[in-house]
């Protein structure tokens, strides 16, 4: 167990640094109002236990290390990504804030993955289509697994869809799945997987941990392993894989609205 939540601390320690797939740095209130969520709490991640990873990040992104504690570094961190993502997606960043720009950030984002999948934003509040999005990404998984999806609310269509790719996973993996529990399992997937993106990447694996080989594909491979949709970055895994729902938080149940 121990095991466990240090790798997945990890993931989303890495996954948290990178914002590209973190599809919940801004969660959206009842009141509509915007709730910037800081991701480096120590209910999330111990940022002492992965002060190395954050020091390679803020060294490839040109950030001084030297007397900054982790916390700190990690904001630092956070706000240089945030602001290579804004520009990346067209947005001006002269005089914005990092919650702005992070907002800004998220909510194109958003649009940009309704266009994908032709929904329809006319008139629409953000955390609206956000749950468009989600519903329409888990629906359309559903269907490719063939999964039964009458009765269930996204939450619930989430956990089955997880369930299943990590079955289907371990088969295809040769992963034994008699007796162990969903996190044994995902873990041996994982771990699996990893090493199936070092090897077609050509990171040299001998020695190295899966633990140490996740970190290296995030530093130093993440956007040639997301050109070739490699794992961690093949499918849109934050839509049910871990805790990260933000906006995306829906218990309509399927079959009840309407």
């Amino acid at each position: 167990m121990k095991k466990f939540l240090t790798y997945v601390t990890l993931i989303f320690t890495l996954g948290f640094i990178h914002m590209n797939e973190v599809h919940a740095e801004i969660g959206y209130t009842s009141n509509k109002s915007v709730v910037i969520k800081n991701e480096i709490a120590e209910n999330h991640m111990n940022l002492e236990k992965h002060y190395e990873v954050l020091k390679r990040q803020a060294k490839i992104l040109g950030i001084e290390t030297e007397g900054k504690k982790p916390r700190e570094l990690a904001e630092e961190v956070k706000a240089a990504h945030i602001k290579r993502h804004a520009e990346e997606l067209g947005i001006k960043v002269d005089g914005k804030g990092i919650d702005e720009l992070a907002k800004e950030v998220k909510e194109t984002r958003i649009l940009l993955k309704a266009k994908e999948m032709g929904i329809d934003t006319n008139g629409k509040e953000i955390e609206e289509i956000a749950k468009e999005v989600r519903k329409t990404i888990l629906m359309k998984k559903a269907a490719e697994l063939k999964i039964e999806t009458e009765g269930k609310d996204m939450d619930e269509l989430a956990k089955a869809i997880r369930e299943k790719i990590i079955q289907q996973d371990a088969q295809e993996l040769g992963i034994d799945t008699k007796g162990k529990t969903e996190r044994e399992l995902m873990m041996e997937v994982f771990e699996k997987k990893i090493l199936q993106t070092a090897e077609i990447l050509g990171i040299d694996a001998k020695d190295k941990t899966p633990h140490e080989l996740m970190e290296e594909i995030y530093t130093k491979h993440a956007d040639e392993a997301r050109e070739q949709k490699l794992f961690p970055f093949d499918e849109d895994r934050h839509y049910y894989f871990g805790g990260h729902k933000g906006p995306f938080k829906d218990k309509t149940t399927i079959g009840e609205e309407d």
